[in-house]
Order: C-alpha cells, then sequence, then structure tokens
C-alpha cells in the first residue's frame, strides 16, 4: 500500500514538474479525476507532515498527533545521538592510536639519543671527561644551528659536537 502510493506520488511529481516546465494543463497526462484527486490529497498530507516535524503548525494537532510526533521526533533524536556517540568514539579511539604511536616515536627518539650519547663517550679524546662533553653539548644548545644551512654536519643538527674525520662520522652512524 504504501509503496503504491510513494510511486503514484513520484508519477505526478514527474508530471507536476513536466507540467510546470513546458507549461501545459495536468488534465493533458490523462489522470483521472480520482488519481488526481487522492495524489493532491497525499501531497497535501505530506507537507503538513513536514510542517509538523519543523515545530510549525502544531496548534490543530490532538492529544494523540502530538504524542505520534513526539515519538517520532524522539526516535530521529536519538538515532542522531547515538551516531554523533559512535563519531566521537571514533575519534576518541584515533586520538588514542595516534598518542600511542607518538608515545613510541618520542621513545625511540630517546634511544638513539642515548645510542648517540654513548657512541660519542667512546670517542672523547683522552683526557677529555664524559662531563665535559655534556658541558660542550648543552652550551651548543644556545647556538643557532639553523644559521648556517650549507652546513652538512649531521651532529650539529642533533646538538652535538661535529666530526671533521668523516670516515669516523660514518662509521659511527652504521653502529646506529
Amino acid at each position: 500500500m504504501i509503496l503504491f502510493q510513494e510511486s503514484n506520488f513520484i508519477k505526478f511529481y514527474k508530471i507536476s514538474c513536466l507540467c510546470i516546465n513546458r507549461g501545459n494543463i495536468l488534465l493533458s497526462f490523462q489522470l483521472d479525476g480520482g488519481e488526481y484527486a487522492m495524489l493532491i490529497k497525499e501531497i497535501a498530507q505530506k507537507n503538513r507532515e513536514l510542517r509538523h516535524m519543523r515545530g510549525e503548525d502544531l496548534q490543530g494537532l490532538d492529544l494523540e498527533e502530538l504524542h505520534t510526533l513526539e515519538k517520532l521526533i524522539d526516535g530521529s533524536l536519538r538515532r542522531l545521538v547515538e551516531e554523533k556517540e559512535d563519531r566521537i568514539i571514533k575519534e576518541i579511539n584515533a586520538l588514542k592510536t595516534k598518542g600511542g604511536q607518538l608515545e613510541k616515536d618520542n621513545q625511540r627518539l630517546k634511544q638513539q639519543e642515548m645510542s648517540l650519547l654513548a657512541g660519542q663517550r667512546h670517542l672523547l679524546e683522552p683526557g677529555q671527561s664524559s662531563d665535559s662533553l655534556g658541558t660542550n653539548i648543552s652550551s651548543m644548545g644556545s647556538v643557532d644551528l639553523h644559521q648556517d644551512h650549507d652546513n652538512s654536519c649531521a651532529f650539529l643538527t642533533l646538538g652535538l659536537a661535529c666530526y671533521t674525520d668523516h670516515f669516523h662520522a660514518n662509521k659511527f652512524f652504521q653502529r646506529s
């Protein structure tokens, strides 16, 4: 029954659009008077329901119709809230995943830093203490490393002392 009514409604809508676009009279499409009247009534009913759902024209409704409308709107609102909750949960889970990945990356970078510092201690000049290395590294923190963009020394970008001997530097990076 509903499918039949919807198909008639769609048929009437298409015919109405054709009539409006071509300036023809609806009667020329050979709709009998009963079908035409039924479609007009159905359009009026759907427009009324739409106005009611928008909260317009509620004065003419009795208590039962208001209750039915309330149930319909409550169901729609419940589906809306569920969809919103699902999207929020998905976003939270995505952020948790991203946070976990950032923690892993941070841990990996800390381990790389420790291995670089450990490798640096092995390459100290005789008589130089690891404390002086720490002092040199921390004093380099105040130096603007981005001053010389042509500098190819990777240690400067890491905040470590630079080696002039590329053989030792390459050997050091191969161990890491």
